[in-house]
């Protein structure tokens, strides 16, 4: 829910009302309800509302109660436990709304109120009498939160489209995070932005500002435990405390003063959610499922979606592109993203979010998360494979023997993970400017775990929650992710490997967990198509055209791109040479973002 917006002046200065107004309104896409704006002396905080939980206005924001004030974007899912805490150590309250009691947390507790939240958040909460300002970011950043220092102001956004309020601000290319994701595709993982000058408050963070010294630092709270497997006796009775502590937290995403629909693709993690959500919905649930089907053989995942569809008594949205329109709303979906695409599912995501904006809908369930917890992608064989081997190597050897079986194009996948990756480093000029190591929290991890670890907090996850959150938002639509609560995530990471890759099955254990709720069909579904788009379809149908915008691409960025890249990619379109047609994509976004500086 909602977009924020702050500034912090200088000591000695005051801020400016014209700046936070313009900003704050830069972002009313994300909450079309309403707005409202607090100034006092230095701090100033705006907010764009999306009305979920207490509709009337004592939910407005910023909320000022408990002697502070707060401008908030997110849901706290446990709110009514936490209130209730509340309440029993002395406080009121005077709304229904969950913000309020962020605000009675934060004054019972302090930060460490961050520890017993559930849900997802992006707030700054201002103290006046500490002469301080606290901002923090939810466990696994599903809600945004940007910085930066213009003439030693500190701005804080939901989205960087919102600091072209500033004057003084200028947009302007972070060049080695512009490699990184021309490179790998890596997006939204590290502080840094890919505008220079803009960082991003990281998962599981909060910031603490000194209103008088005009300083700040940054702590993480978040403390996932790696080193620990749950004492559970068989897989049977993991699977049953998977669909326990599943099922709890689809309830609390349940949890809402509107109705909630649900994103449905055919694969099993969004299933999953679905099926939940229709057993535990207590009015909330709407039956309204949309779905990106291309009608594309290889792309179209409709025959998996009708069994749902059918099973539940659905009412199915079904979206259908042409090539055509995955060129159109490029230039859009990269106004709505602040940056370049890394594929063009973000522009099936986002028709997803605009079909469910067409039937009045606030709320949508999604199924993110589940392959980076679950061992859902085939990078997870390798980790899998080498961490059993060091145990037992006759298991090892049986589950190789299962994944020929299971995935028998699988294998030439797992062949080539083995072969050096295709490094594009030789296109990209002066070393300075190369992507930085990104560290990885893996102390006393398993590799299986290490895997997981990345998948979360560096890639994929980070990119996936950056389109989920801005194709939602700009539709005033919240997307809630029930496979991201803090305690299944721990339960997830405590599970053995070979509870999640079971005779060459991935993500065998939720198929156990869900074997009652769905269709046969989909739960023995063992290929993963993902949620893609016929991307490469639509760059043979247009080779001159992708030739041409590489090629402007590299004509405007001289200082850094190497014009024998023109040649490269003339080959590449000559030869159909598919493996490397995501790196072409990216080039083409890059080139048309860089337009919009």
């Amino acid at each position: 829910m909602c977009g924020i917006f702050g500034i912090i002046a200088a000591p000695g200065h005051l801020s400016d009302t014209h700046t936070l107004q313009k900003g704050t309104r830069l972002l009313s896409h994300r909450g079309p309800d309403g707005e409202g704006f607090f100034q006092d002396g230095q701090v100033a905080l705006g907010h764009r509302r999306l009305a979920i939980i207490d509709l009337s206005e004592k939910g407005r924001q910023p909320m000022q109660a408990f002697g502070r004030t707060i401008t908030y974007n997110g849901e706290l899912y446990n709110y009514r436990e936490i209130r209730a805490s509340l309440e029993a150590a002395g406080q009121s309250f005077h709304s229904q709304s969950d913000t309020e009691v962020i605000l009675g947390a934060y004054a019972q507790w302090g930060a460490a109120c961050l520890d017993r939240f559930r849900g997802m958040w992006a707030f700054a909460i201002y103290e006046p009498e500490r002469r301080q300002l606290f901002c923090a970011r939810d466990p696994f950043g599903i809600k945004p939160f940007y910085y930066t220092i213009v003439e030693d102001h500190f701005y804080f956004a939901s989205e960087i489209k919102a600091f072209r309020a500033i004057p003084a601000w200028e947009a302007k290319v972070n060049f080695h995070v512009a490699v990184d994701f021309l490179n790998s595709a890596t997006q939204h993982h590290r502080a840094e932005s890919l505008y220079k000058g803009v960082w991003q408050l990281m998962p599981g963070q909060w910031l603490c500002y000194d209103l008088e010294k005009g300083t700040f630092n940054c702590s993480n709270y978040l403390q996932l435990r790696t080193n620990q497997t749950l004492n559970i006796p068989s897989f049977e009775q993991a699977a049953k405390g998977l669909e326990a502590a599943l099922r709890q937290s689809v309830r609390l995403h349940l949890r809402s003063d509107v109705s909630i629909g649900t994103s449905l693709s055919g694969g099993l993690d969004s299933s999953a959610i679905m099926a939940l959500a229709q057993q535990e919905q207590d009015g909330t649930f709407s039956p309204e499922a949309f779905s990106y089907c291309p009608g594309i053989e290889g792309y179209d995942e409709s025959t998996y979606i009708d069994l749902l569809i059918e099973r539940y008594q659905l009412h199915s949205h079904k979206i259908r592109t042409g090539l055509t329109e995955l060129d159109r709303w490029h230039d859009r979906l990269i106004q709505v993203q602040d940056g370049p695409l890394a594929a063009a599912n973000c522009i099936a995501n986002y028709m997803i979010y605009q079909e469910a904006k067409r039937k009045n809908l606030k709320v949508m369930l999604c199924g993110q998360g589940a392959d980076e917890l679950l061992g859902g992608y085939g990078t997870f064989y390798m980790p899998f494979l080498k961490e059993l081997a060091k145990r037992n190597p006759l298991a090892a050897a049986k589950e190789s023997l299962y994944l020929m079986y299971r995935y028998p194009k699988g294998i030439s996948g797992l062949a080539q993970r083995l072969l050096p990756k295709t490094n594009y480093h030789q296109f990209f000029k002066y070393k300075e400017i190369l992507p930085k190591q990104v560290t990885q929290d893996t102390t006393e991890a398993a590799p299986f775990k290490q895997h997981s670890l990345h998948n979360l907090q560096h890639r994929p996850l980070p990119a996936l929650l950056h389109y989920e959150d801005r194709n939602s938002m700009a539709h005033g639509i919240e997307a809630r992710i029930p496979f991201l609560d803090p305690e299944l995530v721990q339960f997830c990471l405590g599970l053995p490997a070979t509870y999640k890759i079971r005779k060459g099955v991935r993500k065998a254990i939720l198929r156990k967990a869900l074997a009652h709720q769905l269709p046969q069909p989909i739960l023995q579904r063992y290929d993963k198509m993902g949620f893609v788009t016929p991307q490469d379809l639509w760059i043979e149908q247009s080779p001159e055209v992708v030739l041409q915008r590489i090629t402007v691409c590299i004509d405007r960025n001289p200082e850094w791109l190497e014009p024998t890249l023109v040649k490269w990619v003339r080959h590449v379109l000559q030869k159909k040479q598919r493996q490397h047609y995501p790196f072409l994509w990216r080039l083409m976004s890059f080139g048309r973002w860089v337009r919009t500086l």
